[in-house]
């Protein structure tokens, strides 16, 4: 079934994530190996880590993933950049 062909997939993924985050050297490696993967898996354009600044206006994107042909962005962004969902979505315990 589609249903049992996706979970399959889904744990072959989680296993190649799993194995390859073990061999990382630190947070920072990790959270570029973990962000390479899911774009890769998603066919994301972009996939980053991002901090919250606790002043309900900033965030510092600090590790990402860009596909080829796409621009990094990493650096210290206003929640407004990004559009005005964003950080409602985050306070709602929701990812974007």
């Amino acid at each position: 079934t589609t249903a049992r062909v996706r979970a399959e997939r889904r744990q072959a993924f989680l296993a190649r994530v799993d194995e390859q985050l073990r061999g990382t050297a630190g947070p920072e490696e990790a959270q570029d190996a973990a962000s390479r993967l899911l774009g890769e898996w998603l066919g994301a354009a972009r996939v980053g880590y991002a901090e919250d600044e606790g002043d309900d206006e900033t965030v510092v994107v600090a590790r990402h993933y860009a596909a080829p042909g796409v621009s990094e962005i990493v650096g210290r962004f206003r929640y407004d950049d990004f559009g005005p969902a964003l950080l409602r979505a985050f306070r709602a315990g929701r990812t974007t």
